[in-house]
């Protein structure tokens, strides 16, 4: 059964990667519902390569594309797959492209997130929240007191 689910969902990815970009999220969000998060993943990473590889000439229509795949795999390595490492480059990546926007705002505090509680990396995270203040002074997120998160 198992071995029928996989052989399914890896049908589909392929036949997304010829299509469309919105078609292959709407295949990976399919795939990320059912629970199928390496393949999800694999076909969002698919997506992000193919955007990339038109370089600079992103349409508006894709830009957003390319923020949602972003936003999408930092979320389904931190949440689902546990690999706090892609994640945080997935999220550092969405930042670089779009430092202003609310997604940007969530990125950089789940990075902070992730280095405090997950990686244990306490000194990354104070960094993270310092930018958080800078770039973002008047949301909520930078205004938190993070003093009492430091293990003394």
């Amino acid at each position: 059964m198992r071995a029928h689910l996989f052989l399914g969902a890896l049908a589909i990815m392929l036949s997304a990667c010829g299509a469309s970009i919105e078609a292959g999220m709407d295949t990976a969000n399919d795939l990320l519902y059912q629970k199928q998060y390496v393949a999800s993943e694999r076909l969002y990473r698919k997506l992000l390569r193919r955007l990339e590889d038109r370089g600079s000439r992103l349409s508006d229509d894709e830009e957003s594309e390319r923020l949602s795949v972003l936003d999408r795999l930092g979320k389904l390595n931190a949440l689902y797959l546990h690999d706090y490492d892609a994640a945080i480059r997935f999220y550092r990546q969405l930042v670089k492209y779009y430092p202003k926007t609310d997604q940007a705002l969530a990125a950089l505090a789940t990075v902070a997130d992730l280095y405090q509680y997950k990686l244990g990396n306490v000194p990354a995270a104070i960094e993270l929240y310092q930018e958080l203040s800078r770039e973002f002074p008047d949301a909520p997120e930078s205004q938190r007191d993070h003093s009492s998160d430091r293990p003394f």
